[in-house]
């Protein structure tokens, strides 16, 4: 199983605070994914209420967030994918 990533940790480690994890960061935007929203747009919210995120965090975040089964991607907006 690969739990690192080219820029950062997926999980958090001695090194690697937990609101730097790819994991917390993926938790964020799926907390702001409170409707189907544009890339731009759910990078906009997520920028606002969370300082100092960067666009590669969030991009890596959301790709995860893809594998994982949690968001999908319908007429070019990302949404919560249905149980």
């Amino acid at each position: 199983m690969i739990l690192s990533t080219k820029s950062g940790m997926i999980l958090p480690t001695k090194y690697v605070p937990v609101p730097r994890a790819l994991i917390s960061v993926s938790a964020a935007v799926l907390e702001c994914l409170t409707k189907p929203m544009t890339v731009s747009q759910l990078w906009e919210e997520t920028g606002q209420r969370y300082e100092g995120l960067l666009f590669e965090r969030f991009i890596l975040a959301t790709d995860l967030l893809y594998i994982m089964g949690a968001v999908e991607m319908n007429n070019g907006l990302i949404e919560k994918k249905k149980s």
